[in-house]
């Protein structure tokens, strides 16, 4: 296999472990009803950009 390959099955499973933490500071949000203080919104839109970025590249 190439190189190419390889590299785009790591960015997919980044992706995923990515979409996990997403979801539980969702989960955290809505059962537990913690609030979400500014530096960790940043850390949530930093992780979108880079999911949307995986996807539009791959």
């Amino acid at each position: 296999m190439e190189l190419w390959v390889f590299l785009s099955i790591g960015a997919l499973v980044i992706a995923v472990g990515q979409i996990e933490l997403l979801f539980s500071i969702l989960a955290s949000i809505v059962l537990f009803k913690e609030e979400i203080t500014g530096r960790e919104l940043v850390g949530i839109f930093t992780v979108m950009l880079s999911l949307i970025g995986i996807i539009a590249l791959g």
